[in-house]
């Protein structure tokens, strides 16, 4: 005869005591003022102040669709780069922008970079905010004679990149 349990067949049943109990803090929180909620959930607070999202921007880089910043994103408590539209590029290329941010998204690979959001800034532009990768880029290796470790390295990331969304029906058009 074995010592375990038979929950074959049983029914989950929750403890009515955690269910009322959450329901009085549920009630106590619903009857909370503002200075209340702020003792209890700061952080909550901090998320639904007006306050900037994204803070100390510094231009990284530019291309022929976006530019890329480097930003503090207040919400996640973390450093990454927001890439936005570019100012003279007008809404003939908004979804064209969109679509691609929500490409990258999709991929799940370790060499493609990873979307966190995807939105519309106050004056009504798309941006997306991605994974900030190293100080250094590409072309500074590129620069660099004896880093060709490196740059043989990074060239393989590229393809296993590539191939990888060559099976997701990718194909990249603007690979330099």
């Amino acid at each position: 005869m074995s010592n375990e349990l038979d929950t074959e067949g049983a029914e989950f049943v929750p403890d009515s005591r955690l269910k009322d109990a959450l329901q009085e803090a549920y009630r106590e929180a619903s009857d909370l003022d503002s200075g209340g909620i702020e003792g209890l959930c700061p952080t909550y607070t901090e998320l639904r102040q007006g306050t900037a999202h994204y803070q100390d921007e510094s231009f990284i880089g530019r291309g022929g669709l976006k530019e890329v910043y480097r930003t503090f994103d207040r919400r996640a408590q973390r450093w990454v780069a927001l890439a936005r539209l570019l100012e003279e590029r007008g809404p003939d290329y908004y979804e064209i922008f969109v679509h691609e941010a929500r490409l990258v998204a999709s991929m799940n690979h370790p060499n493609i970079i990873n979307v966190y959001e995807l939105g519309v800034d106050a004056e009504g532009r798309p941006f997306f905010t991605m994974d900030l990768k190293g100080n250094v880029s590409l072309a500074d290796v590129v620069q660099d004679d004896s880093r060709t470790d490196a740059l043989l390295l990074a060239f393989s990331k590229v393809c296993d990149a590539m191939g990888y969304a060559h099976t997701r029906g990718v194909i990249h058009l603007d690979l330099k």
